[in-house]
């Protein structure tokens, strides 16, 4: 006996797989195109592009999920949306940590700064980096 096509735990079915493909993609696909359209790169240049991409894609999704859309609270539930968001966020901050790591190892010439006045990090590489600090 097939189920019937317009019942609502068949809706709730078709909506759930399309909500996770919506996710899948945002996760997936910066990966994708960044692997097809670079050339061959160092492990270090690899692994810091792609933990970059994936901690910026998850952040997105961290930031959608709790946003209240309508057909996503009904197809999987606050509850689970909350723990879907903070799991995000703890990978994205653990992505993000491998991410400076893989920078730090593919050139250690970069620094990473926090400066109080500046808005937000900022990373320098080599002698650019000591241009006008050392300025009479």
């Amino acid at each position: 006996m097939i189920a019937d096509l317009r019942s609502p735990a068949m809706t709730q079915r078709v909506v759930r797989a399309g909500w996770l493909a919506v996710f899948g993609a945002v996760l997936a696909v910066p990966v994708v195109v960044r692997l097809a359209t670079s050339g061959p790169l160092a492990l270090w240049q690899q692994l810091a592009d792609i933990t970059g991409l994936l901690a910026l894609s998850g952040l997105v999704c961290a930031a959608v999920l709790p946003s209240r859309v309508r057909s996503l609270t009904r197809a999987f539930g606050i509850e689970d949306i909350l723990d879907v968001h903070r799991f995000l966020g703890v990978a994205a901050a653990v992505l993000v940590l491998i991410h400076v790591a893989a920078v730090q190892f593919e050139d250690p010439t970069v620094t990473i700064e926090f400066d109080d006045d500046a808005p937000a990090v900022v990373l320098t590489a080599g002698p650019a980096a000591d241009r006008g600090r050392n300025a009479p």
